[in-house]
C-alpha cells in the first residue's frame, strides 16, 4: 500500500492505493481517501472508493462506515495506520516513508 499526503496551506488530504506488482511502486486502485482532522490530531480516511461528496466524514463514522485513522502531527516520522471497522477487527501497520531521490 501507499499512502500519498499532499498540502496546500493548512489543508492536508491523503489517499490510499494499492500498490501492482512486488518490487515497484505502481500505483494500482484506490483504497481510501480523507484528510486531516485536527480536533482528533489523526488523518482520517474513509475506506472505499466513495465520493466525499456524497457523504460527510462524521456521517459516514456514525453510520458505521470503516474508515482508517493514522494519528499524526507534523514533522511526524513514524506512522501507524489503524483500520477500524464497527463490530468488527480492527488492526494496525506501521507506516515507513519513502522519498524518490
Amino acid at each position: 500500500m501507499e499512502l500519498a499526503l499532499e498540502q496546500q496551506g493548512e489543508k492536508i488530504t491523503a489517499t490510499l492505493y494499492e500498490l501492482k506488482g512486488t518490487n515497484s511502486f505502481v500505483l494500482g486502485d484506490k483504497l481510501a481517501a480523507g484528510n486531516y482532522q485536527p480536533a482528533q490530531k489523526a488523518i482520517i480516511l474513509m475506506a472505499g472508493n466513495v465520493p466525499s461528496n456524497l457523504i460527510s466524514l462524521d456521517d459516514w463514522i456514525a453510520n458505521g462506515g470503516p474508515y482508517v485513522k493514522i494519528p499524526f502531527e507534523r514533522g511526524a516520522t513514524n506512522l501507524a495506520m489503524t483500520t477500524v471497522v464497527k463490530n468488527g477487527p480492527s488492526a494496525t501497520v506501521n507506516l515507513t516513508s519513502f522519498k524518490e531521490d
